[in-house]
């Protein structure tokens, strides 16, 4: 519009000069308003489709564009739009400048949940179905509830009193002070450990086969056993067997020491 307003300024000024004969200022009038008609037109932006936040429009030319809005016509009609309800495509065609994108942040345990677990039990499937066929009846229709659970519960947090009170008897008879720490899962290895006349920090090598090899036999020697104890402490079967004998066995009696010199009275001598 500015420039149709200049295009009309200029024009007065040439009708209003002098010595130019009528038809020359005519066809420089309409030389010069042809000219902001097509510079006008050069400023329109035409786009197929405008997509914002409430609506999409089509065939549409955008006239006007400010800092705040933008001015279209469109199939529909003509209207004012937000430049903040764009979409981010649109404000890139526009020339405004889009905000960055917002990555979402990936979560592990989500991801597993919706795509590796699917998977997981789409392959397991096949092998529940061949066992539950293989199962009795009365096994195979078998549905948990809630007493089951709790008696499943019951029955660990037993297991794992029963298996502490074992380690305490052990780190005990081998005249060591067992503390709060045979009660705790996993961490019972470290009184173990020190029964065995073995440091603490050994517990972070529990992983490499050779300690607990080396813990079997010093225990079993901390406690004045038969080696033989130690062997079958290490055998899967005869493990859980070795490691009750180790826990309730009474010591074996401490023998006398006799003097290096024994002193001689009158009589004997």
């Amino acid at each position: 519009m500015k420039n149709l307003n200049r295009a009309g300024q200029t024009m007065d000024s040439v009708v209003g000069m002098r010595g130019f004969p009528s038809w020359m200022n005519r066809i420089l009038n309409s030389i010069l308003l042809l000219a902001a008609v097509v510079n006008v037109r050069a400023a329109d932006q035409v786009i197929p489709v405008l997509m914002t936040t409430t609506a999409t429009y089509s065939n549409v030319t955008v006239t006007t564009k400010s800092k705040d809005y933008i001015f279209i016509h469109h199939a529909g009609g003509m209207g004012n739009i937000r430049v903040d309800d764009l979409s981010d495509d649109a404000k890139r065609v526009l020339g405004y400048s889009a905000p960055p994108r917002k990555y979402k942040k990936v979560i592990l345990p989500v991801v597993l949940a919706r795509d590796v677990l699917p998977q997981v039990e789409e392959r397991l499937k096949p092998i529940q179905d061949s066992v539950r066929e293989q199962l009795p009846p009365e096994l195979r229709d078998f549905q948990p509830t809630r007493p089951f659970f709790v008696a499943l519960a019951a029955a660990g947090v037993a297991m794992h009193l029963f298996f502490s009170l074992l380690c305490r008897l052990i780190v005990l008879k081998a005249k060591k002070v067992p503390g709060g720490l045979v009660w705790i899962p996993g961490l019972q290895w470290i009184p173990l450990l020190r029964a065995a006349e073995m440091s603490g920090w050994w517990f972070l090598l529990l992983w490499f086969p050779i300690v607990p090899l080396v813990w079997a036999f010093k225990v079993v020697k901390a406690r004045g056993l038969s080696i033989l104890i130690s062997i079958l402490l290490i055998l899967p079967v005869t493990g859980i067997f070795a490691f009750l004998y180790l826990a309730f066995a009474r010591e074996k009696p401490a023998a006398p020491v006799r003097p290096k010199y024994e002193s001689m009275s009158l009589e004997t001598a």
